[in-house]
This record gives C-alpha cells, sequence and structure tokens, in this order.
C-alpha cells in the first residue's frame, strides 16, 4: 500500500491540500481553497473579514473567531469543503486523479502538523474521497443537485455523517 505525505509548503501532494487553489462555491459565494472556505466558516457562522482577506493558493488567514467543535462539527465541515471543492466541474481533472488514488488504497499522512489536523486531514481526505469514489456521474450531479453547495453550516452532517460518524441529532 502506498503512502503519500500532504503538505503544501513542501510541495507534497499539495494538490490535496487544503490550501491548494481548487476553487467552487458555497452558498453563492466563491472560495480560492478549502482553507479559505473553512476559515470563513468554521465557527459556524460566517466571517466577512476573513472571506474579504487576499487569498489565493497557499494563502491561510486564520479567523479570529474558534472553531465549533460540538460533535466534531469542525471536522465535518472540513469535510464537507473537501468535496465541494473536488464536486466543482473546474477541478475535475484533480478529482478523477484524486478518485483514482482512493481506489488504489493510497494512504493519506500530514506529518508537519502539530494540531488536531495531523490525523483529522488525513482522515477527512480519505473520507471525502470514499464519498466521491461513490458517486456515479459527479458533473451532472453537481449541475442539477444545488443543494448540495447551499448546505447550511448545521446541515453540512448531512453529508459528513455518511462517512465519518458524526452524530449531531440531524442524522
Amino acid at each position: 500500500m502506498k503512502t503519500i505525505n500532504i503538505w503544501y509548503s513542501s510541495r507534497e501532494h499539495e494538490w490535496l491540500s487544503n490550501l491548494c487553489y481548487r476553487p467552487f462555491m458555497f452558498k453563492s459565494k466563491w472560495y480560492v481553497s478549502v482553507e479559505h472556505a473553512y476559515q470563513t466558516w468554521k465557527s459556524g457562522e460566517y466571517d466577512r473579514r476573513v472571506y474579504s482577506r487576499p487569498w489565493q493558493s497557499g494563502s491561510k488567514f486564520v479567523g479570529k473567531n474558534p472553531p465549533r467543535t460540538d460533535n466534531n462539527w469542525n471536522v465535518a465541515l472540513m469535510t464537507n469543503f473537501i468535496v465541494l471543492s473536488f464536486l466543482h466541474p473546474n477541478n475535475a481533472s484533480m478529482r478523477h486523479k484524486f478518485v483514482k488514488y482512493i481506489e488504489d488504497g493510497v494512504e493519506f499522512t500530514h506529518l508537519q502538523d502539530h494540531s488536531i489536523w495531523r490525523y483529522q486531514f488525513p482522515a477527512c481526505l480519505r473520507q471525502a474521497g470514499i464519498y466521491l469514489v461513490e458517486i456515479q456521474d459527479v458533473d451532472e450531479m453537481y449541475v442539477n443537485e444545488e443543494p448540495l453547495s447551499e448546505l447550511l453550516p448545521d446541515e453540512t452532517h448531512r453529508l459528513s455523517n455518511k462517512f465519518i460518524g458524526v452524530n449531531n441529532g440531524n442524522t
């Protein structure tokens, strides 16, 4: 089994990083990266100040509000943003490569991190990949299932419960 480490600044599979330029739309706003969306919403409420920062590939601007962590809400949010980023049609080539990694049983690490994300980010990535493998026609789904891109923060568990077992009573 192949194991790959993901770390943007050392260019270790940076295309899988939450900091990578992988634009997508959520709640009628464009996000440059998964990290852009996560930092904007991690408290459970939209943070206009964080959203409006000069985001680009590799950027990380941390919001002042702490993450909402009850029932691993922040972990589910990260997973959902990973899924949404790969679902966007403009990111199809990365999605196909990512799905191939999942199908081949590639394991992910995030070794340089010293926070909860050292273990949680690879788990989020893997679970997002499993979800994407299960989808039959992603491009058609993205167009026809508009609610996927309009999930409210409390509704993110509808997607994540399926694969990470988060239980906030909304299953």
